[in-house]
């Protein structure tokens, strides 16, 4: 991944997307809500990358027919649901996968292997400035957030993974009534005191 000059001081990241790899995963298959569940996910990836998108490669995506053997192969290690917590995985059954579409595994794998794109499918994380990645637990975007941290621990980054019982996507614009949820303003107040405290130390 590219690095910047001058570096910033860390990376705060809100229940990030960090893939387009499987949309398989443990929290894809459990938590579906209104704001966000797993089939909105590939076309909201193929609209940023295309301005558009094709049902039959939604459908691809979202059934894991989009990469080919080679690709999940070499790079399955990247988004290894083994290594989420226990309680992520519970009553998980891997999925079978479905032959792979060549025409779309040809057009969409430069873009999902690019860690520009995606930083959970790059190589090398050493070097990235310190990290909060916030996750929720009723969230489709748990565990590749989750992921993200795990490898960034891995490479030696300082990383905080502040995962939130009761979060989910969006949580944090839900801070005022009638729609207002506790677990949104404790993010805010924890993204404050985090940021207040950074930016005092490298003054």
């Amino acid at each position: 991944m590219k690095r910047v000059d001058p570096p910033f001081l860390a990376q705060i990241l809100l229940y990030p997307v960090m893939q387009s790899f499987d949309f398989q995963l443990p929290s894809y298959r459990k938590n579906w809500t209104p704001i966000v569940n797993g089939a909105h996910v590939p076309p909201f990836f193929l609209l940023y990358m295309f301005g558009s998108y094709n049902l039959s490669f939604v459908d691809a995506m979202y059934r894991g027919a989009h990469l080919s053997a080679s690709v999940r192969e070499r790079y399955s290690r990247f988004v290894d649901y083994r290594r989420l917590p226990p309680r992520f995985r519970q009553d998980y059954v891997e999925p079978t996968r479905p032959p792979v579409d060549e025409e779309i595994a040809r057009v969409l794998e430069p873009y999902i292997l690019n860690p520009e794109i995606h930083p959970l499918m790059s190589e090398d994380l050493t070097g990235l400035p310190e990290a909060i990645v916030v996750t929720g637990d009723h969230d489709v975007l748990r565990d590749e957030g989750t992921l993200y941290a795990v490898r960034l621990k891995d490479a030696g980054v300082a990383v905080q993974h502040w995962h939130y019982e009761h979060g989910f996507h969006g949580m944090i614009i839900f801070t005022e009534e009638p729609f207002r949820f506790a677990t949104g303003m404790n993010v805010l107040k924890d993204m404050s005191k985090f940021m207040r405290e950074k930016t005092r130390t490298a003054a």
